[in-house]
């Protein structure tokens, strides 16, 4: 069902759902997006349901991943034990700061940065060896992760993420109490959250974090366990377990010096086909392809894999034996503390053991079944320039199969929803991509009146995207506009390298006006940039895709929203690619109508409620002079579209947007 915005698409699914679950005493899931709209269903629409059907009893939860919940018994252990490094030191300082503070123990209420993740997954409740039994007897009852799943497990509506939908359904992630009703929101996102839960990925960076955690230096897992076992009584087994670590450590070191050669390997193809590599400040991407498995240095790779492969399978045998080792302890251990310092050992050990096979299986696909997987995965390579390392990459190629197997033959009901379900008025596109055929359709327009609270203006001169002078001329256009307009803007580009090119140029002229501008950046929440951009005067906004939807800017703030470019998908980026060979004409059936999606969800940045009104700029002129901008304007809701030069935006803006802003 696709409804426009305004329409009331939460309360249209909330109220029945809250019916069902309250008659049926059974659960009904709603997954959504973003967090955005996970906070507004549950602190803004159920309770105003909770009002509506005089229901006070209507109990409502969001539940995450495990990954997303801190694990106590993980923070005492570190607490216990110490840090062992200087990113651990600063999340573990945080951490308790925050607890102190009131925190939740989600991640979601917690800011961390991209270099905090991997001393966050060492306090994460993400653990083989976490189990509900060790929560309440041993912690109380606090872990906030088992907390969060009783609450599902007794609750009437259950909040959930795609990601979190598409892992337990698919993943076998057993997270999500038993439902068989299910409402999907913001829809449009389904194959990409399919996708992503579904892609599977190796870095050397990873690895050697991996393998600092599986130190057997005094703070690794592997020096605590040796130090556990000295005290052992029985010095044969003290014996055993130190002659294993000392294994253990053996096969890690020679999977390490492997890696080191396939990474050289790889390094070597790179430079041949990107000489200027070393240049690059954005990710690199190579899609394997049937030309890339039959050349001589991939006969090479696979070879070097079968030795790793070896280093793996004896790494994973001798942590299984240390496993053993473990468990006899815990049922011979009678001291409560001995008891819990070894349990969170095997804890760990089991994480870890885990992370080894599944990079093992990752791996085997990657190097030795690539090329008989091609008609159902996406391999490819990836050169990340800030972190210097290499990732092998494996994605699905399509998802329908997957989501009509785990998802649509497995529910009694299941609704899809969301703004943006249609191109030019049809659900062809997207029921294609989801495998949902025999779904029942209905579009809703919105009530808003987009005729006299939108315009379009269509810049006619502005040179092709691809052309050298475009972003000059951009950037030129955008200083006059943010004057005129007085900030209030918000450009949304197709990529990082364009905006960054662009804020660089802007930025000088728009201070000199006291207009302050804002970027999107690595690190940075969008909550906190649309935070900052309603605060502190005359400001403007630059975002790239993460920012074409599920922002909510109602009011006088947001009065002018600039689209750069049409957002066709990069033709380099490999799961875009192979998708569009699946199409007979790629471009007809595939990367427009995937344009189309976004271009809406863009455009439904400006108009919020019944009384915005605001001016969409696009400057690409292709939306006039191609036969396809006719199904762009076409999938957008009745407005006025007017086309012009550049310079005459000033004008545009003086009669059409600042006589409402006064």
């Amino acid at each position: 069902m696709e409804a426009g915005t305004g329409t009331g698409k939460s309360l249209a699914y909330l109220v029945p759902s809250a019916l069902w679950a309250l008659r049926h005493d059974e659960p009904v899931v709603i997954a959504t997006f973003s967090k955005v709209l996970q906070d507004q269903l549950l602190h803004k629409d159920i309770p105003i349901v909770r009002r509506l059907l005089g229901a006070p009893g209507l109990r409502a939860v969001v539940l995450k991943g495990r990954g997303n919940y801190l694990c106590p018994r993980r923070l005492e252990d570190m607490m216990r034990q110490g840090p062992r490094d200087e990113d651990e030191f600063r999340v573990l300082g945080r951490t308790l700061i925050w607890l102190l503070q009131g925190g939740s123990g989600e991640r979601d209420d917690f800011t961390l940065q991209s270099r905090d993740e991997w001393a966050w997954k060492q306090l994460n409740a993400e653990d083989e060896g976490c189990t509900a039994k060790t929560c309440v007897q041993r912690m109380g009852g606090v872990c906030p992760f088992y907390k969060a799943r009783r609450a599902a497990q007794e609750a009437h509506l259950v909040i959930i993420n795609h990601a979190l939908l598409m892992a337990d359904a698919i993943g076998g992630y057993r997270v999500l109490p038993e439902f068989s009703r299910l409402v999907i929101d913001e829809a449009h996102h389904l194959e990409q959250a399919t996708t992503e839960a579904l892609t599977q990925v190796f870095s050397t960076s990873t690895w050697r974090a991996w393998l600092r955690e599986l130190g057997h230096r005094q703070k690794g897992l592997l020096g605590r366990i040796a130090f556990f076992f000295q005290r052992e009584a029985d010095p044969r087994v003290s014996a055993s377990v130190q002659a294993l670590i000392g294994q253990v450590v053996d096969a890690a070191f020679h999977f390490q010096e492997e890696i080191k050669t396939l990474e050289a390997l790889f390094g070597a193809y790179l430079d041949e086909v990107h000489p200027n590599r070393a240049q690059y400040r954005y990710a690199l991407r190579v899609r394997m392809t049937p030309s890339l498995y039959h050349q001589p240095w991939w006969q090479q790779v696979q070879r070097e894999w079968l030795r790793i492969r070896q280093h793996l399978e004896s790494l994973h045998h001798r942590m299984e034996q240390l496993s053993d080792y473990l468990m006899r302890g815990l049922r011979e251990v009678q001291d409560d503390e001995q008891y819990s310092t070894l349990e969170d050992l095997h804890g760990r050990l089991l994480t870890l053991d885990q992370e080894a096979l599944a990079v093992r299986d990752h791996l085997q696909a990657f190097f030795l079944e690539g090329e008989i997987r091609q008609d159902m995965e996406v391999h490819w390579l990836e050169w990340e320039p800030k972190r210097q390392t290499i990732r092998w990459i494996r994605a699905p190629r399509r998802v329908d199969h997957l989501l009509q197997d785990n998802l649509w033959e497995k529910k009694a009901s299941v609704i899809l929803t969301s703004a943006t379900l249609t191109v030019a008025g049809s659900f062809r596109f997207l029921q294609e991509r989801l495998g949902l055929f025999q779904a029942r359709t209905l579009m809703l327009p919105s009530p808003f009146n987009y005729e006299e609270q939108a315009l379009v203006y269509v810049v006619r001169d502005i040179p092709r995207p691809n052309a050298q002078e475009y972003t000059q001329v951009l950037a030129q256009a955008l200083v006059p506009l943010a004057r005129t307009a007085q900030g209030r803007m918000l450009v949304l580009f197709t990529s990082y390298r364009q905006m960054d090119d662009v804020a660089r140029r802007i930025r000088p002229h728009l201070e000199a006006e006291g207009i302050r501008l804002l970027l999107q950046e690595e690190g940075r929440s969008v909550a906190s940039l649309v935070k900052a951009f309603r605060a502190g005067g005359p400001a403007v906004l630059l975002g790239t895709r993460s920012l074409w939807e599920g922002i909510d800017i109602p009011g006088q703030d947001l009065s002018v929203l600039v689209l750069t470019k049409l957002p066709f998908g990069v033709p380099d980026d490999p799961i875009h690619a192979a998708r569009a060979e699946m199409y007979r004409d790629p471009f007809l059936e595939y990367s427009l109508p995937d344009a189309v999606l976004v271009f809406r969800q863009g455009f439904g940045r400006l108009i919020r409620t019944r009384t915005d009104r605001g001016l969409v700029v696009v400057f690409d002129s292709r939306l006039l002079h191609r036969w396809y901008g006719r199904t762009f304007l076409e999938s957008l809701p009745p407005c006025r579209v007017y086309q012009g030069s550049w310079q005459a935006l000033e004008r545009i803006v003086e009669e059409w947007l600042l006589p409402s802003l006064m």
